[in-house]
C-alpha cells in the first residue's frame, strides 16, 4: 500500500511541475480499464459442479472487508470488500476436491480526491487454485480442510485525473498486496480442520468469522479488516426415476 501511495505522490508532483508548462501528458489506460464504484476480476463466473447420486456438493462464500484510512492531515479513507467463492463435489467419504476459487471485489471511496481531481482505485484479483480435503466424521459430519495452492496476491491499480487538466492521466501499480490471504489465516473456526453437519435429505452448513483487527500502514494510515463465511453442504440428489412416463 506504502509504494502505490509514494508512486500516487510523484505523480501528482508530475502534475503540478508541468501543468503551467503545457507539457505533454502520459497516455491513457485502455479503454474501460477503469470505472468508479464497482471492480470485478475478469474471470467468467463458472457454473456449479453438478453432483450425481451419492455425492455432495460444498459451496463456500466469504467476504472480507477492508476499511482504509489515511493518516492526518488527510481525512481520506475507502473500503475494498472482497468476495471469495469456491465449490466441489464430495464424491466419497474419503475424498480431494481441487478447483478454482473466485474473487471479486467492490470499492468504495478514494485513494485522494481534491478540488481539482480525485485517484480511483482498482483492485484485481485472479482466480486462485485450491485444494480440499474431506473426511466423514461418522454420519452426521464432515471434516474439511482447506489450502490454497499459491498465494492470493492482489493487484492494486490507481487512476488520478485532474478538472484542470482534463486530457491529463496517471495511471500507477504499487506492489501486491496480501490482505485477503492475511485475513482468511485468521479465520474462527481455523478453515484447515472445520467440521460441518451433513443430511440425508436437507441442506446444513457452518459458519466462520474473522473478527476485526488493525494494521498500522507505516506513516500512510491504518486499516480495519475483519469478515465472514459460510460452508454448505446439500444433500446427495435423489436417485432418477426408473418409472416410463405416462403417454
Amino acid at each position: 500500500m506504502r509504494a502505490l501511495i509514494v508512486l500516487i505522490l510523484l505523480s501528482l508532483s508530475w502534475h503540478v511541475c508541468h501543468a503551467a508548462n503545457d507539457a505533454p501528458t502520459p497516455p491513457p489506460p485502455p479503454p474501460d480499464e477503469f470505472d468508479q464504484g464497482l471492480f470485478e476480476d475478469a474471470l467468467p463466473q463458472a457454473a456449479a459442479p453438478k453432483p450425481k447420486s451419492g455425492e455432495r456438493l460444498v459451496d463456500l462464500d466469504a467476504t472480507v472487508k477492508l476499511h482504509y484510512l489515511f493518516s492526518a492531515p488527510s481525512s481520506d479513507n475507502f473500503t475494498v470488500t472482497y468476495r471469495i467463492r469456491l465449490s466441489g463435489v464430495i464424491v466419497s467419504k474419503t475424498a480431494l476436491i481441487r478447483g478454482n476459487a473466485t474473487i471479486k471485489t467492490e470499492i468504495k471511496g478514494y485513494l485522494a480526491k481534491w478540488t481539482s481531481g480525485q485517484c480511483l482505485l482498482q483492485v484485481n484479483v485472479a482466480g486462485v487454485p485450491y485444494e480440499m480435503t474431506v473426511t466423514e466424521d461418522g454420519d452426521t459430519s464432515i471434516k474439511l480442510g482447506l489450502q490454497f495452492k499459491q498465494k492470493i496476491l492482489e493487484d492494486w491499480q490507481s487512476l488520478c485525473t485532474f478538472i484542470d487538466a482534463p486530457d491529463s492521466r496517471f495511471y500507477t501499480k504499487g506492489e501486491p498486496e496480501k490482505w485477503i490471504s492475511d485475513a482468511l489465516q485468521k479465520a474462527k473456526p481455523s478453515l484447515d480442520n472445520i467440521l460441518v453437519p451433513i443430511s440425508e435429505t436437507e441442506k446444513t452448513s457452518t459458519k466462520f468469522t474473522i473478527n476485526r483487527y488493525s494494521v498500522k500502514d507505516s506513516s500512510v494510515g491504518s486499516a480495519e479488516v475483519d469478515g465472514s463465511g459460510t460452508i454448505t453442504i446439500e444433500p446427495p440428489p435423489a436417485p432418477p426415476s426408473d418409472q416410463p412416463k405416462n403417454p
